[in-house]
């Protein structure tokens, strides 16, 4: 009951806050339409496509992870992530997370919110469309596609690649998923998208939790836990009409017609410049030392080796992901 009332006081504080913050936004008049949101976890192809997309000769906005990185952050309290959200299929139009999307595609938003973030990527004076890259938040993708319906691009890429990219950026103490790590074992979510390996999923993970490695631990759990995440993107892409599936191998395979049917689904022109952009993706080589680069050898990427898992521990995460029934196709 305490939990339950102090949780409604800090949420009063934050729709204060968020409307002191942005005085001139008026949520209730937002064209939510406007919206085009492109949703995945991290390292599965996101800044790519959405700075490709945002290279377009049309009049845009162009987020870069707002969630996380937006003021207000958000009322919730979670392993230092205060992006987590439980799984449910519906939000309330009031829900912070609905909130924070709609002030997205509203003309009162204010910058300073998000300066020196790495946020606010691109902002034309008379934009027609808001286009939003994110990776929080991920476990409430279902209830934000219902009360949103906005063109979305759910993307996924191999889980265990995910994670040798993600655990080689950040090392194991990598904060990312640790949260919903603590959640997305629910019984309500497994049996939304994974029904029926939901034992497979239970007694695996019951497994990994009794090793005696730590890193073998990390790694293990954390594969599973991308994979799920992924495993309700795709599901949520065969669900609703106005979202699309996109995969990153098939990005990289071919790149043309993936970003030229991304554009269109969003509206977007195709043209010369958005296409010498993507050109211009696929040529460079290496990351340098940048996290963010999206600028590669493209053609290697499918078959490049592995950075930080080693050869033992690639071909667990496959047989994990093969025994409970979530194997990357």
């Amino acid at each position: 009951m305490m939990d339950a009332i102090r949780q409604r006081l800090r949420e009063g504080r934050w729709h204060r806050s968020l409307r002191q913050l942005h005085p001139e936004a008026d949520l209730e008049a937002v064209d939510a339409s406007r919206l085009r949101l492109i949703i995945g976890t991290p390292r599965s192809g996101t800044n790519w496509l959405g700075e490709t997309l945002a290279a377009s000769t049309a009049s845009l906005r162009y987020f870069n992870e707002p969630i996380y990185k937006m003021q207000p952050t958000m009322p919730f309290e979670r392993a230092k992530d205060h992006t987590v959200i439980a799984y449910q299929p519906s939000l309330e139009p009031d829900h912070p997370l609905v909130k924070k999307y709609r002030l997205l595609a509203a003309d009162g938003f204010s910058r300073a919110s998000v300066e020196g973030r790495r946020c606010l990527l691109r902002d034309d004076a008379e934009w027609e469309v808001s286009i939003v890259k994110e990776v929080h938040s991920l476990l409430a993708t279902e209830g934000l596609l219902a009360v949103l319906p906005c063109p979305t691009l759910l993307v996924v890429r191999d889980p265990v690649r995910v994670c040798d990219s993600l655990f080689s950026r950040d090392g194991l103490s990598s904060q990312y998923a640790v949260g919903e790590t603590e959640l997305i074992f629910d019984e309500a979510y497994l049996q939304r998208f994974v029904d029926g390996q939901r034992e497979q999923v239970l007694e695996r993970h019951a497994e990994i939790l009794q090793h005696p490695d730590t890193r073998r631990r990390c790694v293990q759990e954390r594969v599973l836990v991308i994979a799920l995440l992924q495993a309700s993107l795709r599901v949520l892409a065969a669900a609703h009409g106005h979202t699309r599936l996109v995969e990153y191998e098939q990005q990289c395979s071919e790149p043309e017609t993936v970003f030229a049917e991304a554009a269109a689904f969003f509206g977007l022109p195709w043209d010369k410049k958005e296409q010498d952009f993507l050109r211009t993706t696929l040529s460079a080589r290496g990351e340098g030392d940048d996290p963010h680069a999206i600028f590669r050898d493209t053609s290697a990427q499918l078959d490049r080796p592995f950075k930080f898992l080693t050869p033992p521990e690639v071909e667990a995460a496959y047989q994990l992901l093969e025994r409970v029934g979530l194997t990357f196709s």
